[in-house]
């Protein structure tokens, strides 16, 4: 459910409200965020796109504003995104979808380029490549993650804000598997050359005696 609470104090930094030109009388400044979504639940690897409807319940236009926090699943944050930066009105009884992307990690994917155009698949969706920044390797996306999405508008003498949390996962169960298999064979190496060095010094003291 929308949280809603009047008076809310958004840090300046993060978020901006807009002040609105509310002086008709009977202007009501009303609004709600009818839904927060990702377009998965499941990722194996990044971008996530956060979907943010925003409903204007009131009779005058606004321009909401605000920021998609990001936590991991000890609660630390891992994100600030920004809601409609570029300002984009709402017109009264009518809703507009903000779509914001998360894509911060040391691997994710990200859309093949040819010639500076999206190359098409035979399924009719872009074909998407791997990409890894190795100065980020410790920004490996995985696990359970919680998502808020927080909208502010203003009607001039208050600041209105709604929050709305979702939660989803990213696992890259490629990766996982192939470290698994990387050090089970490590292992099974570190084993194999120990009972070779065991049997060379047992061999040793035989000639010895």
């Amino acid at each position: 459910d929308d949280k809603t609470v009047t008076g809310a104090k958004i840090n300046a930094s993060i978020v901006v409200p807009v002040l609105l030109n509310v002086s008709k009388e009977g202007a009501k400044t009303e609004g709600k965020i009818s839904e927060f979504k990702t377009d998965m639940n499941w990722y194996e690897y990044l971008p996530v796109d956060f979907a943010t409807t925003f409903a204007n319940t009131g009779n005058v236009h606004v321009r909401p504003r605000g920021n998609i926090f990001i936590k991991d699943s000890l609660g630390r944050s891992v994100a600030t995104l920004d809601i409609n930066p570029n300002q984009g009105a709402v017109l009264p009884g009518t809703k507009k979808e903000f779509v914001t992307s998360w894509n911060d990690s040391f691997a994710w994917y990200e859309n093949k380029m040819v010639d500076g155009k999206s190359v098409i698949g035979k399924n009719g969706k872009p074909v998407r490549e791997l990409k890894m920044r190795f100065d980020k390797i410790l920004d490996l996306r995985i696990g359970k993650y919680t998502a808020s999405s927080l909208v502010v508008i203003s009607d001039g003498q208050r600041d209105i804000a709604i929050e709305k949390s979702i939660t989803f996962f990213v696992f890259p169960w490629k990766g996982v598997i192939g470290a698994v298999i990387f050090i089970l064979f490590a292992l099974l190496g570190l084993v194999s050359t120990a009972k070779n060095i065991g049997k060379k010094i047992s061999t040793l003291f035989k000639r010895s005696k």
